[in-house]
């Protein structure tokens, strides 16, 4: 049994991506124990260099990957992988999924951080007027009645908006 993790003050702790990246370019064949408060919360086993499965608490395949891999309070411990422990359920390599999905997690934050941008400079006007054409790209017209009803007691003013009222009233 060999856990690199044990060495931590003299700075040998990797992240799980780093223990994946040795152990698929290096063509090892291990089982990666992944710990979290002395807990056992899942492992990825790899043969000769090839991602074969993940497994955690709540399931299996690229979703448990995902879950281990994006989890940064984690410990690990590689093993030998036995014979019994070698079904494959994962065929996407190793390197590949770990990209797909660092790629997807950086690109879902940025959109969360622009929509909170661009929540912040809107007006309160904009953002309910995002909110009732949105309901109108949806067909959604009887939801969008109501929050275009109370856009024109706030703006009676507005003649977008009381045409769009127009023509909620004849469609509905």
């Amino acid at each position: 049994m060999n856990t690199l993790n044990e060495n931590e003050e003299k700075n040998y702790c990797f992240q799980l991506s780093e223990y994946l990246q040795i152990a698929c370019n290096g063509m090892h064949s291990v089982k990666l124990n992944i710990t979290e408060d002395d807990l056992l919360i899942g492992n990825i086993t790899i043969d000769n260099g090839s991602l074969l499965n993940a497994i955690d608490n709540k399931g299996d395949g690229v979703d448990a990957f995902r879950r281990l891999l994006l989890n940064k309070n984690v410990k690990v411990e590689m093993k030998q992988l036995t014979q019994d422990e070698k079904k494959q359920i994962i065929g996407v390599k190793c390197e590949e999924l770990i990209f797909r999905i660092f790629t997807t997690k950086d690109r879902e934050k940025s959109l969360q951080d622009l929509s909170k941008i661009v929540e912040s400079e809107l007006s309160p006007f904009d953002i309910k007027m995002n909110k009732g054409i949105n309901l109108l790209l949806e067909k959604d017209y009887k939801a969008a009645l109501p929050v275009f009803t109370e856009i024109g007691k706030e703006f009676p003013g507005d003649k977008q908006v009381q045409s769009i009222l127009k023509r909620l009233g004849e469609l509905l």
